[in-house]
């Protein structure tokens, strides 16, 4: 299991070591990433850079990219966005998926 804190990846597996991922500060846009992977998770069933071993999704959330989902994929993909300042703001994450919400109630 990975789990992980703005810059920082923990591991379960016993003797894994705390790696530090970004030489950026945390700021209110580390919790947009979050909220992306968990919307992700919430959609598809499973995270978005899960690939088994914790290495392998370790590099994954460094350099890959998530699958696209539906509808949600654009504003999932700004959420995940590797460079901080890409993503969307928290107001723009909202009215985003207001105006999807509002489009599957008509």
């Amino acid at each position: 299991m990975v789990a992980g804190i703005p810059g920082q990846i923990h591991s379960a597996d016993r003797g894994a070591r705390t790696t530090r991922t970004s030489v950026h500060k945390p700021d209110p846009r580390a919790d947009l990433y979050s909220f992306g992977a968990t919307l992700f998770a919430g959609v598809e069933g499973h995270p978005p850079f899960d690939r088994g071993e914790w290495s392998d999704s370790f590099l994954a959330v460094l350099r890959g990219t998530p699958p696209r989902t539906g509808r949600l994929g654009p504003i999932i993909d700004g959420l995940l966005a590797k460079h901080p300042e890409r993503r969307p703001t928290a107001d723009e994450a909202k009215a985003s998926l207001t105006e999807i919400r509002q489009l599957d109630s008509e």
